[in-house]
């Protein structure tokens, strides 16, 4: 195969170099540097992403580029015209979300032409060499804030100022500090922190209030009190009468700061303060709001209201001084609220994160503001515990010379009206929520009218009768006012939700409250969706479920096929699943395990139906504790028919009874992934495009997490389907790791069950292996699965680890199961791949299980080894063969990538959901839909309008995909090769037929936006 870049042509050998360099290579024009016109097909692996976005949007390149990194790059290429050639580096983000950093070498194609328009780029990997500069510079920048930090305290600080490292050494100390203890800053310079307490202690007289004794124990327990003293004040009394209020931080940096200030003033200023505390209780002991008198520097609580001392759980006569960081839960953040109050003077409704002295935790919201006393900087905080909002909320609107800064403390919007319906007040909350109103809301205006108004500028989804029919919710039927309470309404310009309240007051005035409740109406509204969802399943369910009482075993629920299973659909409310066992001492013996282990599993039990009739049935039941009730969730699964059938098989050969269980289970595990295929399509599909469409990062983390939990179930349906399948199937290119990964979906609940730990140690550079995945996914499954039968002979310490490899040059991809069993004898190793050969006891297993592994892998080209040893586990090595033709696969795909186009689709379904979903996703790549229930309607549009691409369902009521698809043979023979189909129901041998038959491609569901996108492009491909 042979190409070109830029009208230079390539040969297969060259394309073949470039796939496999170390180097991306690409081409693109000066004009328009995103639409790549080249690059090597070496791109996608070193960048873990899917060739085929390379070969779909020419712009996939640099849309991974950093958006930061543009205009540099920009800058570059249009520097080409002049300089020939260019070097930047950037960073571009690979498949798994990371950034790489790159060196981009830019040279001009065809520098000796004038009228050059096109350039050539050389991507080289310089993560490595990035990373060393990165920590270089981080190192200098440090050194450079460290240096910062350090001029700065000592230039800025006239009190004593140290600093040491995180190992306790000094590394500055200033003037002040160091003529205090008798030397000069050098002398303490890289020694201990102890240095400097052996030289100072001698003038200390108090320390923390406690005598100072000049003993190697002070000297000790000092050191102790300074080392663990981070963000705390200690006060000394010096021999020269002044007091020193040292206190300890931690820098930025992890290191620790000391700071010696002189508090005598503040002393003096604390006497003065206590002669003039009658005067200030006076005005605020008996008042109910906490508050507190803080001085701004120290953090010291120089006064606080008994009402305080009962939110602190304090002794109301304490006289014992505290400091506010003591009340932090993080005293950190007391720093964050003397920067917020330095930069204001005054705070309003700043939440702060509380202690209890029991080690419980609050928040607290504060209205503070700095104050002069005496020559001291203090603060006077007013608290509000929310956890008792509506309480103290009552004691604030009754303390009229408080109102305002009460109301605007509130974080709820607050209103006041007189008897006259005539604004008194509102705070800065009720003015954000009436955004488009706000220039009425001025202190004499009418209520009627600001509702009115606001409603004529859209902030309400109200008008004529609703608005009237507002009004009279306030009045009773003698025109009296009468209180409203909790009345949701939703503004429809930012579409929150608001509670809205209307009380009357003393003075036949009234107050509004408004309190944004958006959040917690999302959540009501999820968490109703999400019971229905769950509801619905249950109620789709094919398994027969019930839920009852613990304590009189009533039902609380049963689903219909439970109902159906005992005949109970006539049944009225009130019944008690006692009545429905034959036996009831085998109901005790059953229920005193369930107690005593929280669930039972598959016990095989004799019911009653409602007509009497008796049937035996597996019973699997678990105790659950839901809103403080002890409930059991049961499963019934009838086994009239499998013990019948059991009976019949028992005079069969073993390998029938085998072949003919598995057929039985793959067509259950197809019926239920079947039934979860819509919805799951709706969900996966839907919850993708929030992800993709979320302007909000809430939003999209949620849907993430949505998004996982559902792409979890979409594997486990398609594993169920690829296990049901029968038909042996083609061999395939297909990723080993998603294997493993779909067979441990599928066994995880009984490892988890046989409290088995499982292990995996998975390459991420393997290379795609050509085989038949479903086999394969058996294959492991069953190994699994044996590994947990093992594991049962081993009483603790339980493991099985998967591992996955690949060497460089090799043709295998080696995938290892491994369990620490009691491994196989030397006697029948050899023989353990044998045709029923089989060490299980009698009615356990045939030994088809390994012999079918064997021929299966065999069958797709592999191989398949046992290594074990008596005593040390077992371990099967899989080797399976890595596609050999990959390369001309991808150099086929880059040669098919369609151009860029507005397409016209026609979406045939019978499920408005998943219809929708299709036109949602191809409505965002800018594509034109219309959606037709069934094959008739989509005829009629066709009839109609034009459509380049037909999608179309399989199995719809009445004129299915196959009567559409052969219709459009007849009448519109050149939207064949443009019509593709979406199906749910890949078992059934006519859909297979016709599948095959059609030559059409196909998706499963369920669906997701990428397949529906790769399908489209599929269709464009000539």
């Amino acid at each position: 195969m042979t190409g070109t870049v830029d009208n230079v042509p390539m040969d297969q050998g060259m394309l073949q170099a470039l796939a496999n360099a170390p180097v991306i290579f690409y081409c693109s024009a000066v004009a328009d540097y995103t639409d790549v016109e080249f690059v090597s097909s070496n791109a996608a692996i070193i960048l873990h992403c899917d060739p085929r976005d390379y070969q779909i949007d020419p712009g996939c390149l640099f849309q991974q580029m950093h958006d930061e990194d543009r205009p540099a790059y920009e800058a570059a290429v249009r520097h080409l015209l002049n300089d020939k050639t260019g070097c930047i580096e950037y960073r571009l983000r690979d498949g798994r979300g990371e950034l790489i950093w790159f060196r981009d070498q830019l040279a001009l194609i065809d520098v000796e032409s004038e009228t050059a328009t096109s350039y050539s780029g050389c991507l080289v990997d310089i993560s490595a060499e990035v990373a060393l500069r990165s920590k270089a510079e981080d190192a200098e920048l440090a050194l450079q804030d460290m240096t910062q930090d350090y001029t700065d305290a000592i230039d800025s600080l006239v009190s004593g100022f140290c600093l040491m490292s995180k190992d306790g050494l000094i590394i500055a100390i200033n003037n002040p500090l160091a003529e205090v203890a008798g030397h000069d800053c050098a002398w303490f310079i890289g020694h201990p922190f102890r240095r400097l307490i052996d030289a100072v202690m001698s003038k200390f007289i108090l320390f923390e209030g406690e005598p100072v004794e000049q003993t190697e124990e002070w000297a000790d327990h000092i050191a102790k009190t300074m080392a663990a003293g981070t963000g705390k004040s200690v006060e000394v009394k010096m021999t020269t009468g002044e007091w020193v209020l040292i206190t300890l931080d931690a820098t930025s940096l992890g290191w620790q700061s000391a700071v010696s200030t002189d508090i005598s003033l503040q002393k003096r200023v604390e006497e003065e303060l206590r002669e003039s505390e009658v005067h200030f209780r006076t005005l605020v002991e008996n008042h109910p709001l906490p508050a507190i008198l803080v001085d701004y520097e120290t953090g010291r609580v120089v006064y606080e209201s008994p009402a305080a001392s009962r939110l602190f759980g304090r002794d109301e006569n304490s006289t014992e001084a505290f400091h506010v960081q003591e009340l932090y839960a993080n005293p950190d953040d007391r720093h964050d609220f003397i920067r917020a109050l330095k930069e204001t003077g005054e705070l309003r409704d700043y939440p702060i994160h509380y202690r209890r002295q029991d080690g419980s935790t609050y928040w607290i919201s504060c209205n503070s503001k700095l104050v002069n006393m005496n020559g001291r900087d203090m603060h006077i905080t007013s608290i509000m515990d929310l956890s008792e909002q509506l309480e103290r909320e009552g004691a604030l609107k009754k303390a009229n010379d408080v109102l305002e800064d009460a109301i605007e403390a509130l974080s709820e919007g607050f209103a006041l009206f007189d008897e006259e319906s005539k604004l008194i007040t509102c705070n800065s909350q009720y003015l954000e929520f009436n955004t488009t109103g706000r220039e009425n809301l001025v202190p004499g205006a009418s209520y009627e009218d600001l509702i009115r108004a606001g409603s004529d500028s859209g902030d309400y989804y109200a008008n004529g009768e609703k608005l009237a029919a507002f009004f009279a919710l306030h009045y009773d039927a003698d025109g009296n006012r009468v209180p409203v309470r909790n009345f949701e309404f939703r503004l429809q310009k930012d579409k929150r939700w608001l509670l809205y309240s209307c009380l009357p007051t003393r003075q036949n005035g009234f107050v509004i409250t408004l309190t944004d409740i958006t959040r917690s109406k999302a959540m009501e509204i999820a968490l109703r969706d999400s019971e229905e969802s769950v509801r619905q399943i249950l109620e789709a369910s094919p398994t027969p479920i019930a839920v009852s009482r613990r304590e009189d075993s009533v039902v609380l629920y049963e689903s219909p096929k439970s109902r159906e299973l005992f005949q109970r659909s006539s049944v009225g409310p009130g019944i008690v699943v006692t009545d429905f066992w034959v036996q009831p001492s085998e109901r005790a013996r059953i229920w005193k395990k369930l107690e005593a282990e929280g669930e039972v599993n598959d016990q095989e039990v004799e019911f009653l139906k409602v007509d009497g009739t008796a049937f035996w049935a597996s019973f699997s039941a678990k105790l659950i504790s839901y809103q403080d009730k002890q409930l059991i969730v049961s499963t019934v699964f009838d086994q009239t028919e499998s013990r019948a059938l059991q009976e019949e098989m028992a005079r069969q050969r073993e390998v029938l009874h085998v072949s003919e269980k598995m057929s039985a289970m793959g067509e259950l595990l197809a019926s239920v992934s079947h039934e979860l295929n819509n919805p799951l399509s709706v969900v996966v599909g839907q919850t993708l495009l929030l992800e993709e469409t979320a302007d909000d990062p809430k939003v999209a983390a949620r849907a993430e997490k949505i998004g996982k939990a559902a792409d979890r179930c979409a594997r486990i349906v398609k594993t169920f389907l690829a296990m049901a399948r029968q038909e042996t199937g083609e061999r395939q290119h297909a990723d080993a790791n998603n294997m493993i990964d779909l067979a441990l979906e599928l066994t995880g609940y009984s490892l988890r069950g046989a409290n088995i730990e499982i292990s995996t140690n998975l390459s991420t550079a393997l290379p795609k292996v050509h085989v038949n995945p479903d086999q394969i996914t058996q294959v492991l499954t069953n190994l699994v699965v044996n590994a947990e039968h093992a594991l049962r002979q081993k009483d603790d310490g339980r493991r099985v680890r998967i591992t996955s490899g690949y060497s460089d040059g090799s043709d295998h991809v080696v995938i290892k199961v491994k369990d620490n069993g009691p491994g196989v004898p030397n006697e029948i190793r050899r023989r353990i791949f044998e045709p029923f050969f089989t060490t299980k006891e009698v009615g356990e297993g045939t030994g088809i299980g390994l012999a079918l592994c064997h021929r299966l892998i065999e069958a797709n080209g592999g191989k398949i080894k046992l290594f074990s040893q008596p005593g040390r586990g077992a371990s099967f090595t899989i080797r399976l063969p890595v596609g050999l033709n990959m390369i001309e696969e991808v150099d086929r795909a880059s040669n098919a990538r369609p151009d860029s186009q507005v397409l016209s689709v026609l979406i045939v379904d019978d499920e408005p959901e998943v219809a929708e979903l299709f036109a949602e996703i191809l409505q965002l790549d800018g594509h034109s839909t219309e959606i037709a229930n069934n094959g008739h309607l989509a005829l009629e549009a066709l009839e109609k309008s034009e459509f380049q691409i037909i999608l179309s369902d399989l199995r719809m009521p009445d004129y299915d995909g196959p009567w559409l698809f052969e219709k459009l043979q007849d009448q519109y023979p050149d939207l064949v090769s443009r019509t593709a189909f979406v199906t749910g129901d890949t078992l059934s041998s006519d859909i297979a037929m016709f599948l095959k038959n059609a030559g059409r491609p196909h998706i499963e569901k369920p669906i997701t936006p990428r397949e529906v996108r790769s399908l489209v492009s599929l269709l464009l491909v000539p």
